[in-house]
């Protein structure tokens, strides 16, 4: 909070603030407060020196819950900016998100007509274009960037996965190894993105040796840290041996790449729309992962209780435990304990979820069954130690000696 004050009040004296003013947003938006984020750009909309279109475009970080205001918010931004072809672009991205691709297609179609060097607005349209399954004009959108090197490539093949067509980049990274002259050749972003591509077709070996050759090559990049801990959770999920709808998978692989990405938000929208199609207990299962880690425990609760009813008993132990950490964020420590106490009974090798138990403890009260539970966390994963120092040093005080 005070990181956030401190954005707000120097906001207002930049001349150009844009990008301070997305700073202040992001800020706002990992504490968590969507509402909050809105509100401080229409705030700053009605500041004569803030307004712009860089100001407006910035709803386009907002979640999908507040995609109507988002929406809203771009076009005042039109009206005000007509001129403007970044907002035009950022329009037409939430049509995307949205789903209205024809819509998107058609806007950014017409303004490549008379702009045709919009790079922004040609990378937008091949996501449309990818998005609706039209591989080929995805790729001739992205060719007609001028950028014909390997990075424009890799950019399409990245514009694949983020619309679900993962055998399309696929092809796109393999043939983009084969130019520069194979795997030990090639750098760390390339990889990833093939690295990504195969273990969502399935080649899961391959992608994790894939994966972890581009983290070793690039130590700071997030993007195959997060992928490497994806598949380890997918594959101890048993996501591969469970059944996919055909027509779901393409919403429920662009899920797992924005879960890669840490677009949690963006996530969550993907597995609700993939959940639309054909709904099924893996999909709800994600659903729920991705609305609680984007911070909406309550929606996420729901989720949870529909993958608890369809999936097998292999993955009941993770999805007690993730319903149990739900109810916990929500105080609800009634439910949270009887969920992660089930949990705890079918696998009692996790150390997250005697965590979660012992933090549920600690709210009940029950400072002894809390330190058995922070011990017994602690004996599983010693790297907790830090993380639960104090909670484990106030449950040791609290405790009937």
């Amino acid at each position: 909070q005070d990181e956030v004050r401190v954005l707000r009040g120097g906001a207002g004296h930049l001349l150009d603030s844009a990008a301070y003013h997305r700073a202040v947003v992001g800020a706002i938006l990992d504490a968590g407060d969507a509402l909050g984020a809105l509100n401080h750009l229409r705030d700053a909309s009605r500041q004569p020196l803030s307004a712009s279109p860089s100001l407006y475009a910035i709803a386009a970080d907002l979640p999908a819950s507040l995609a109507e205001d988002a929406a809203a918010f771009v076009d005042a931004g039109r009206e005000r900016f007509p001129a403007s072809g970044e907002l035009l672009v950022v329009d037409a991205r939430l049509a995307i998100a949205r789903g209205d691709l024809d819509d998107a297609i058609a806007t950014l179609e017409a303004h490549l007509a008379e702009s045709p060097g919009d790079d922004a607005a040609r990378n937008a349209l091949a996501v449309a274009y990818a998005r609706r399954g039209d591989v080929d004009a995805a790729r001739q959108a992205v060719e007609a960037i001028d950028d014909p090197s390997a990075t424009g490539r890799l950019n399409l093949a990245l514009i694949y996965l983020e619309a679900g067509r993962a055998r399309a980049a696929l092809n796109t990274t393999t043939a983009l190894l084969d130019d520069v002259g194979g795997v030990e050749r090639a750098n760390a972003s390339v990889l990833a993105a093939h690295g990504l591509a195969l273990a969502l077709t399935g080649e899961l070996d391959e992608g994790r040796s894939t994966l972890e050759r581009a983290a070793e090559l690039d130590p700071d990049a997030t993007l195959p840290r997060r992928a490497l801990a994806q598949l380890e959770q997918r594959e101890q999920f048993g996501v591969e041996a469970i059944e996919i709808d055909p027509e779901a998978r393409p919403a429920f692989d662009r899920g797992l790449f924005a879960l890669n990405r840490g677009d949690y938000t963006g996530a969550a929208a993907a597995f609700a729309d993939a959940r639309d199609v054909a709904d099924a207990g893996i999909l709800a299962y994600y659903h729920g992962l991705a609305l609680l880690r984007s911070g909406d425990a309550r929606s996420a609760v729901p989720a949870y209780r529909v993958a608890l009813e369809q999936l097998g008993p292999n993955q009941r132990p993770t999805v007690l435990g993730n319903l149990g950490f739900a109810h916990l964020q929500l105080g609800r420590y009634d439910l949270a304990i009887e969920a992660l106490r089930e949990s705890v009974e079918l696998d009692p090798d996790v150390p997250q979820v005697h965590v979660s138990l012992g933090l549920t403890y600690f709210g009940l009260a029950r400072y002894a069954d809390a330190l058995a539970s922070f011990e017994r966390a602690l004996a599983l994963d010693p790297t907790l130690e830090t993380q639960l120092a104090q909670v484990v040093a106030e449950s040791r005080r609290r405790s009937p000696q």
